[in-house]
């Protein structure tokens, strides 16, 4: 029975048969051109290490041609790493940058040469149409690299600078943030190794991380009016106190709170630690004037207070001191102290605020600014109930002293007691109350000593 093959059939039968015969002269014929390479121990046509032909050369030949080609390119074109407008020259000694052209060779010469009979004619093939090319596996010393990029980090990394309100003829304009830059050492290292992977020399941009500001423009956006200021006059003369002041001052200044935002005093001006700046100086501890390391910062704490009850701050913690200090009335200060005592307030507006903070002379003086609201009521804090306790008299004998003899030891604080409010209102008209403290400061005793001694012959007692 004769079998009759379809149009389709036969046709792809011819295309497999021609595509055999084209197959199988293409071979012949490479086989051919390259049969001279056999006999002549030299490298296949086609083949080039990095971009330098080694083609139809015996391996010493090719060896010889990479050490001048790979010699001059490494010396007369070095390494280059770039950042910005800014490049630095890597020598080839500042990273002990070798090659090693026997292997680089080697790997040439193999190129079909190894393999059984059909690995070897593929190789053939792809060398016959498209070349081989041998990476350059270049070697460096990695330590060596990374002090080289170490001592470039001054010269590139900078810390990121937040936006600003830049105060002129009291109006607020926002000058921009600058983000700040962070060397990615072991990524540039990388992409390195990479680069000399296939080429000798290059430019290769140092790799570099951006610093996200705290602050950018767009959060001042909204800022365009002084919502309150408050002021305090220091009066100590201690020079201590004062750096402490200014110190203190300056850590508030330039802070933004964002809406929702919780505003930690002591967070914001740091430990009270003579290594971060603070100093010994006069400070009230349980009615008492004695020296400790911050002192004076009470009075930047409580300036900031009372400006943030006029800007109508939510207040979540305030402390009032033992005594009462005389920087601000009465029933209006706040006392700090590490980790024990805090002023803390949030934002519960909808638009941010931003705090500028300033000593000029004798006077320091907060300011808030934030979003103009002509709708705001006015704000005014008041006491009430203010009471004077007077101190209580407390007589101690005193044998040194003669009967009839006294001394004050002590002479004695009064006390107080006061209720403060923060009251709203608009067009003359009260709209709310809100009770802030009742605080009570404790008359100090006065002390008198008394004489129990007798008196001698002819002493009068």
């Amino acid at each position: 029975m004769t079998v009759q093959l379809s149009f389709q059939q036969r046709r792809i039968t011819y295309i497999a048969l021609f595509s055999g015969i084209i197959f199988l002269f293409t071979s012949v014929s490479f086989i051919a051109a390259n049969a001279t390479f056999l006999v002549h121990d030299q490298i296949y046509q086609g083949v080039t290490i990095d971009n330098i032909a080694v083609g139809g050369l015996a391996r010493e030949a090719a060896q010889r041609k990479i050490e001048t080609v790979l010699q001059e390119r490494i010396t007369q074109y070095p390494i280059v790493l770039t950042e910005e407008d800014k490049s630095y020259l890597v020598r080839p000694d500042d990273i002990q940058l070798q090659f090693d052209s026997a292997e680089l060779v080697r790997q040439a010469y193999g190129v079909g040469r190894s393999g059984n009979v059909f690995t070897q004619l593929k190789d053939w093939l792809t060398v016959f149409s498209v070349g081989r090319t041998i990476p350059l596996n270049l070697h460096y010393n990695h330590d060596q690299l990374e002090k080289f990029i170490k001592k470039l980090v001054p010269q590139i990394d900078r810390e990121a600078r937040n936006a600003t309100l830049v105060i002129r003829d009291g109006k607020p304009f926002v000058k921009n943030e600058l983000f700040g830059k962070n060397t990615a050492i072991d990524k540039t290292i990388a992409a390195f190794d990479n680069e000399l992977s296939h080429h000798a020399s290059f430019n290769l941009p140092i790799i570099v991380e951006q610093i996200q500001p705290a602050v950018v423009a767009a959060d001042l956006n909204n800022i365009d009016s002084l919502l309150i200021s408050y002021t305090t006059h220091i009066s100590d003369k201690s020079i201590n106190r004062n750096d402490n002041i200014l110190l203190a001052a300056s850590h508030l200044d330039g802070k933004l709170i964002k809406p929702g935002q919780i505003f930690s005093f002591n967070d914001s001006i740091g430990s009270l630690q003579e290594k971060f700046g603070y100093k010994e100086a006069p400070v009230l501890i349980d009615g008492k004037v004695v020296s400790d390391v911050g002192g004076g910062v009470c009075q930047v704490s409580s300036t900031l207070y009372n400006a943030a009850l006029l800007a109508d701050m939510t207040i979540l913690e305030r402390n009032s001191h033992s005594s009462p200090p005389d920087y601000v009335p009465l029933g209006r200060d706040a006392t700090v102290a590490d980790n024990i005592l805090d002023l803390r307030f949030q934002n519960t507006s909808v638009n941010p605020v931003y705090i500028v903070s300033e000593v000029v002379g004798n006077k320091l003086t907060i300011y808030i600014y934030g979003k103009d609201n002509p709708d705001a009521p006015d704000i005014h804090i008041v006491t009430t109930d203010e009471k004077v306790l007077e101190p209580t008299t407390v007589i101690k004998d005193d044998d040194s002293l003669t009967v009839g003899n006294e001394t004050i030891e002590a002479s004695g604080q009064q006390g107080y007691e006061v209720t403060t409010y923060r009251i709203k209102s608009k067009n003359g008209q009260e709209i709310s109350r809100e009770f802030l403290a009742t605080d009570k400061f404790l008359p100090s005793e006065q002390i008198i000593k008394r004489g129990t001694k007798a008196p001698e012959d002819g002493e009068i007692g």
